[in-house]
């Protein structure tokens, strides 16, 4: 229903008005309310600011004329469309009318079919208004909420890398959107090993995420009190990630287990990227696939094992394929092959060094070209037996 205030101090024009859209206020699309000046006008909005829709207003009236009420609600802002109605002749009014923020107008004698249409573009215009504020205002609204889930994922991943005296740890994640599904992951499991992960959701955005931080709960929760086996952790996790997940999300992660006196890291590749060693000589070399398939893909799969040997210094760089997938203006990639040259330039340094090396290079070949995929990885670094 459309709610329309009209202010004339003509007496007769509640009565022609009526009779004229009669049919409308009977059928409940139209409400007129009436005012004589624009005092009484006034004082109808502020008890009804947000019921009146338009408001037809004459101009010249006794106590507050149009001219004077369409200024003042401009100043309160109310939210609704004014329409003057004036003689031709008046036309100077008219033009001041419309400066002062009337939507649309209408001439003495009054052409009721042209009151009619020019009621119904000012609602139409009125509706269309609202409604981009309303998308504004629920955009403001998701923005925040995908702010703080994107603090909350953030805060998710472990910060503190002084995780044991054997070996250093750095990590980074940075999510194309607000969000991402990317993770990464290093705790205790007792005194001589160490488990580190890194892992990529299948999908981007909040669906994603969520299914990150459920499986990354899930992953911790599941391997305290477990054996030293990452192919037994990932077919219980695995066979989890198949329950209920109606919307086929897989999970491709890679997942070792570091002895801290022996360097021997126990490992299961379910259809990640190869990590890359790199030695105190700066050689670099993939470590091999156990060629697993990602979680939550089929129920029941049983997951290989591989180890590998770190000597004193030598270090493990894990990552999602969104750092080797980046693109360029070109659509180029990044390329596996970059990738080695710049971890080989920075055998040794420092792994925060290291990781913030790999990420400007990333960004210098992207030249500011949107990425699509989150940037993660993961650096450890084995020192010796503690």
């Amino acid at each position: 229903m459309v709610k329309i205030l009209v202010v004339d101090d003509e007496v007769d024009v509640e009565t022609l008005i009526m009779q004229k859209f009669r049919r409308k206020v009977h059928r409940k699309e139209w409400e007129f309310t009436f005012s004589r000046n624009g005092e009484e006008a006034l004082e109808v909005l502020h008890e009804n600011h947000s019921v009146i829709d338009i408001v037809l207003s004459d101009i010249n009236m006794p106590k507050m004329d149009g001219l004077t009420l369409l200024q003042k609600i401009g100043e309160e802002g109310f939210d609704l469309r004014t329409i003057v109605v004036s003689a031709y002749s008046d036309i100077d009014n008219i033009r001041t009318a419309m400066n002062n923020g009337a939507f649309d107008f209408i001439t003495k004698p009054i052409n009721f079919q042209d009151m009619e249409l020019t009621i119904q573009r000012s609602y139409q215009n009125l509706n269309q208004m609202r409604e981009a504020l309303r998308s504004r205002d629920d955009l403001l609204v998701l923005k925040k909420e995908l702010n703080l889930a994107h603090k909350i994922q953030k805060s998710i991943l472990p910060q503190d890398f002084h995780i044991h005296k054997s070996s250093d740890i750095h990590a980074f994640m940075t999510p194309a959107k607000e969000v991402g599904g990317d993770f990464y992951d290093f705790f205790q499991l007792d005194t001589d090993h160490v488990a580190f992960l890194v892992a990529d959701v299948s999908g981007k955005g909040v669906p994603a995420s969520l299914f990150a931080m459920a499986n990354q709960a899930l992953i911790r929760g599941m391997s305290s009190g477990l054996s030293i086996s990452t192919g037994e952790l990932l077919s219980k996790i695995n066979d989890k990630c198949c329950e209920n997940n109606e919307n086929c999300m897989f999970i491709t992660i890679f997942l070792g287990i570091l002895n801290t006196t022996s360097g021997e890291i126990v490992y299961t590749n379910a259809g990640h990227t190869p990590p890359v060693l790199i030695d105190t000589d700066g050689q670099c070399s993939l470590l091999p696939l156990t060629e697993d398939v990602p979680l939550g893909i089929s129920e029941g799969e049983k997951f290989a094992e591989k180890t590998a040997t770190l000597k004193p210094q030598d270090t493990i760089f894990i990552y999602t394929d969104g750092v080797t997938e980046a693109m360029n203006a070109d659509g180029e990639e990044y390329g596996e092959e970059r990738l080695l040259v710049e971890l080989a330039s920075q055998a040794g340094k420092p792994l925060p060094e290291l990781d913030d090396h790999v990420y400007r290079k990333v960004l210098e070949f992207a030249n500011g070209v949107q990425q699509f995929d989150d940037l993660t990885y993961l650096s450890l670094r084995y020192l010796g037996p503690s």
